[in-house]
């Protein structure tokens, strides 16, 4: 393989990336993120259920889509914490930045899971 044909490779991987993102799979243990809520959390129909749709950014800069289906207990801890959050912002008259950063951690698989989940301040 030659060095510009890997390069053009990289590239048009880089390029789809940005069009297709994929989904976030949180891992056991901590998950730090990066919310950005100037692209805005959608309602999204999917074929296990409504879900809310988050454009994430991870630790070593890449986006993808966080799928948080509304039944799972990933958001009601990840709504509440944010729902904390912007009350507090609120009440300390401060505006809320576009992006926030989140430590989720993840504990367990299947219906045993939980999650905890931080707004890490910068």
């Amino acid at each position: 393989m030659s060095e510009e044909w890997q390069a053009d490779l990289y590239t048009a991987i880089e390029e789809f990336r940005q069009v297709y993102k994929e989904p976030y799979r949180l891992k056991n243990g901590e998950n730090t993120l990066t919310i950005d809520l100037g692209k805005g959390i959608k309602p999204v129909r999917t074929q296990f259920g409504d879900s809310l749709r988050f454009e994430v950014i991870d630790e070593k800069g890449y986006e993808y889509v966080l799928l948080v289906r509304k039944n799972s207990r990933l958001y009601k801890a990840l709504l509440s914490a944010l729902s904390k959050y912007f009350k507090d912002m609120n009440m300390a008259g401060k505006e809320v930045p576009s992006k926030i950063r989140v430590s989720i951690v993840k504990v367990g698989s299947g219906k045993a899971t939980t999650y905890d989940v931080k707004i890490v301040e910068k």
